[in-house]
């Protein structure tokens, strides 16, 4: 592997890594949102919701084209499956940021939901052994190949099973909780 690709892996891992922390004080925060400071931060979290899924959803994008484009890691079906959910969400979301609306959470729902599971799958292919239910091929790997693994579990399949779960978990903030 090249010094960028080292860099490049072990840049997106840090932010896998902070943004896997940040999802856990999301959960923190609801558990809690009985208290001041649990209020105020989904608060926080609602008031910013698709500024944060555009700059994750754009993140995973340029992560994504990097990989393939310029390292040159093959993307294989399953990537290709998550990176027409992804992409869409990034343009979703651009177009209510600029828009100033705030009513496509059903429709990033239902992006980042089936983006997450294959994420999850492809993960538990990949570093669990889970047996693959579908032929995995691309040209110079497949979906069962594993291009790195850092911190012992975040792999290229864990970043886009994280990005989408935290997506997710962001519009649900931002849909069912009421301001306060």
């Amino acid at each position: 592997m090249s010094d960028f690709t080292l860099w490049f892996n072990n840049i997106l891992s840090i932010i896998i890594l902070l943004s896997n922390v940040f999802f856990v004080l999301i959960l923190i925060a609801f558990i809690a949102r009985s208290s001041s400071l649990g209020k105020k931060f989904l608060n926080l979290v609602r008031r910013y919701s698709y500024h944060l899924v555009f700059l994750l959803s754009f993140g995973g994008v340029v992560g994504s084209l990097i990989y393939s484009e310029i390292v040159g890691f093959a993307p294989c079906v399953f990537c290709w499956y998550q990176r027409i959910f992804l992409y869409s969400i990034a343009i979703l979301t651009l177009v209510a940021l600029i828009k100033k609306e705030k009513v496509l959470n059903a429709y990033l729902l239902s992006l980042a939901i089936p983006g997450a599971i294959i994420g999850f799958y492809q993960y538990a292919v990949t570093t669990l052994g889970a047996p693959s239910l579908t032929p995995c091929t691309a040209v110079g790997g497949g979906c069962s190949l594993t291009y790195f693994i850092n911190f012992g579990y975040i792999t290229i399949p864990f970043m886009a099973f994280s990005a989408f779960a935290l997506i997710a978990v962001i519009i649900l903030v931002d849909k069912f909780l009421k301001r306060t």
